[in-house]
């Protein structure tokens, strides 16, 4: 098999071959159309002389062309990794190291960073000269067949704690594992939809690609990374049926919106959320505006595919939602021991999609691949119905005063206030080296810090005292990975230089 091959072989077979893939700008792509495109990038390849198991890396904007040469690559036999456009010049350094690729296809503008590429021998491409070529190449190949276990391509998961991992995922398990988008987004040929996060992301490579194709959807591409204001253009240009986006661009268009763009938000039939924890007081405010409720979901890049999806018809708040079709979770404590419901422990997957593990890294891939279950690492609890409850990730709780903190709550607690643009909870120890909580709060522009200063100390009296944090710093911006995951091993050093910050009558 070829799993690019059996896409545009099921669209033939369930006959949407000729109904919009891709809708971009003013440009309609049909699947008959980015078929012959990915032929031409696939012949492109064989061209430069790229060969079947090689990498190659993709450092472009959302645009068909990245699409037609990642489809391309994998007919080809050959592994694309896609990078984010917002990666910094030394992750490319360790991209290109991690992969030894043997290409790199970049936009112009970002060319800077592959400066480093020649000494490692792989050859840099330029938008405007392998689009030319791209345009010349013969719309005809013969795919490559591959066996299901067969690499297809790599998936960047940069983690909040340490460097970038590359997620080798496989040729098989597409159809198996995209339940969610048939069964419960009821998805189908010629339906419109968008994600407003980047394809170099597990989320939307998934969810508004691979995915997309298995069920004939037409994929709203925009090039570039999303404000509130491009998001509404696109909405009313294009009127995708459901968006996939995160909880901080929603927050943002709450916003940013005014009442005159209330209608435009109404009529998109179904708001999923997934990458960062979906905040109650977001939801309640996004039903509050737009009439709908944003459905929870949770997924890794090691599933790609989303594990947990909130159902159009069944919410319960702060949830995630329920296992997706294909996918079996089981919670595990410390000691490896199944979990009842209502209690917290970590979130162990079967999935039909699940990587063959990182590259490059055996030790890794031993400690969280085991018995074909992958160990997330995320904190989870789930009820006697079935619904489950993200509650961070293993490092994202801390004992103070002898009671268990999650972070998440107390970031909860001021997230929601309008003057507020982001906040980040971390542990760090005091001078008798116990653990306590620093927060870190970015205010809207605009908003004066001593007011919002005043706001977020009024929210945080609410919570118990074992609860509320020791110091409260103020920042231009939070440190965030490539795909918009906030770096907190980089704000821990911080508390330290501003330990003489006041708490906010915390449990000393």
């Amino acid at each position: 098999m070829n799993l690019a091959a059996a896409l545009f072989a099921n669209a033939r077979q369930k006959k949407f071959i000729d109904i919009p893939a891709l809708l971009y700008h003013d440009e309609s792509i049909s699947y008959a159309a980015l078929d012959r495109l990915s032929n031409q990038a696939a012949n492109l390849l064989d061209n430069l002389d790229v060969h079947s198991g090689e990498r190659v890396l993709i450092l472009l904007r959302d645009t068909p062309e990245l699409i037609a040469l990642f489809l391309g690559a994998v007919k080809a036999g050959v592994v694309p990794v896609v990078l984010s456009t917002r990666i910094s010049r030394e992750d490319v350094g360790h991209a290109l190291g991690d992969s030894e690729a043997v290409a790199i296809f970049v936009e112009a503008d970002l060319a800077s960073l592959t400066e480093d590429a020649g000494g490692s021998g792989t050859s840099v491409h330029e938008r405007s000269e392998f689009v030319a070529r791209l345009n010349r190449a013969d719309e005809t190949f013969e795919p490559i067949l591959r066996e299901r276990d067969d690499t297809a391509f790599w998936v960047c998961s940069s983690g909040s704690t340490s460097r970038p991992k590359s997620v080798v995922h496989t040729h098989g398990g597409v159809t198996a594992a995209n339940g969610f988008h048939r069964e419960q987004l009821l998805l189908h040929a010629g339906t419109r939809i968008h994600c407003t996060s980047k394809l170099s992301f597990a989320y939307p490579l998934s969810n508004t690609f691979l995915g997309a194709m298995d069920v004939g959807a037409s994929v709203v591409l925009y090039p570039d990374w999303h404000d509130p204001e491009s998001l509404l253009q696109t909405i009313e240009h294009h009127s995708p049926e459901v968006v996939f986006s995160t909880p901080t661009l929603y927050r943002r268009v709450l916003h940013a919106a005014t009442d005159g763009k209330r209608d435009l938000l109404g009529k998109v039939r179904a708001w999923v959320s997934a990458g960062e924890h979906l905040s109650e007081g977001v939801n309640d405010a996004w039903r509050a505006f737009t009439g709908n409720d944003i459905l929870d979901c949770y997924g890794t890049s090691e599933t790609l595919f989303l594990i947990t999806a909130t159902p159009l018809d069944a919410r319960r708040p702060d949830s995630a939602g329920r296992a997706v079709p294909g996918a079996e979770l089981q919670l595990r404590g410390p000691g490896g021991d199944a979990l009842p419901p209502g209690k917290i422990g970590e979130l162990y997957v079967r999935h039909p999609f699940l990587a063959n593990g990182y590259a490059n890294n055996p030790e890794l891939t031993e400690q969280r691949f085991s018995g074909g279950w992958f160990a997330t690492g995320d904190l989870f609890l789930y009820d006697t119905d079935g619904f489950w409850y993200f509650r961070g990730r293993e490092d994202s709780r801390i004992k103070i005063a002898g009671q268990w903190v999650h972070l998440q709550d107390v970031e909860n607690a001021v997230s929601e206030d309008r003057s507020v643009k982001e906040v980040a909870a971390v542990s760090a120890p005091d001078e008798d080296g116990l653990s306590r909580i620093a927060l870190f709060v970015v205010c809207e522009p605009g908003a004066p810090q001593t007011q919002v200063a005043d706001n977020v100390h009024q929210r945080l009296l609410q919570l118990p005292t074992h609860k509320r944090p020791r110091w409260l710093q103020f920042a231009d911006a939070l440190p965030r990975t490539n795909t918009g995951k906030i770096k907190r091993h980089e704000l821990r050093p911080l508390v330290a230089m501003h330990a003489d910050q006041d708490s906010v009558n915390s449990a000393d």
